[in-house]
């Protein structure tokens, strides 16, 4: 009865566990927004993120920098068709996010995405040739990164990655996501995040925890049970032992 027991406690712990993103390791994500001219917010995001670089000629080893929280931020709102906004820092790395609204439907999207940095970086001393160059990698021409309702910000727990290919197939940069949260065109909005458009593939995780919940509720009721019955014929045995003595 007691390996029973504790077959269902185990049980229990398994399915409250499963299904649960560590993010215990993740810093606060950084924060940026562009302003118009009138000082209101046209651009809102937040975002934790990584950018690795690799160089072909040395065997495609990784040169990794982390987008700081206390970055530059510049861009223009735009027209009210398109924006974009310049995120700078270390006066050597520019990460430039451009948005569009779809001409289809009612809705935006990130059509396009450039890295530029400057090879007179210390850690690019002994591997870029022409030191004190700007490289630009961008996204390829066809770049269609989350469509996204009008009026709804785009917003992801789950980590995404990004790849960027310069034109001569040199350098390949990895644009690691976390903890995303975009929205442009906030001046519909009222300057502020609209309702969060959940990425799919978080939304099918949220899916995810209705069967856990419902499994973790009914091995606890079972553990209940079993452990009631247990405790019944204890004291059941306990009364039979005690009668029999008399």
């Amino acid at each position: 009865m007691k390996s029973t027991i504790l077959f269902w406690i185990s049980l229990c712990q398994t399915l409250l566990v499963s299904g649960q993103e560590d993010d215990s390791s993740l810093g606060p994500a950084a924060e940026f927004y562009l302003y118009d001219l009138h000082s209101l917010p046209c651009i809102l995001m937040k975002i934790n993120a990584t950018i690795a670089i690799e160089l072909k000629r040395t065997a495609n080893k990784k040169y990794t920098v982390e987008v700081p929280r206390f970055a530059e931020v510049k861009g223009k709102c735009g027209s009210g068709s398109d924006s974009q906004i310049l995120i700078t820092w270390s006066t050597s790395y520019q990460l430039t996010w451009h948005f569009q609204k779809s001409h289809v439907s009612d809705a935006w999207y990130v059509d396009s995405i450039i890295l530029s940095y400057n090879t007179a970086e210390k850690v690019f001393n002994d591997v870029e040739r022409g030191g004190g160059e700007v490289q630009e990698i961008r996204s390829p021409d066809s770049f269609t990164l989350w469509l996204t309702p009008i009026g709804q910000a785009y917003s992801c727990g789950i980590t995404q990655e990004i790849k960027l290919l310069d034109t001569k197939k040199q350098r390949r940069v990895t644009i690691t996501l976390k903890q995303i949260k975009i929205q442009p065109f906030a001046a519909m909005t009222r300057r502020q995040y609209g309702d969060a458009f959940v990425c799919p593939e978080e939304a099918g995780r949220r899916d995810e925890t209705v069967p856990i919940a419902v499994g973790s509720t009914l091995a606890i009721v079972v553990l209940l049970t079993v452990s009631g019955y247990a405790g019944y014929r204890y004291f059941k045995v306990k009364k039979i032992e005690y009668d029999t003595m008399e």
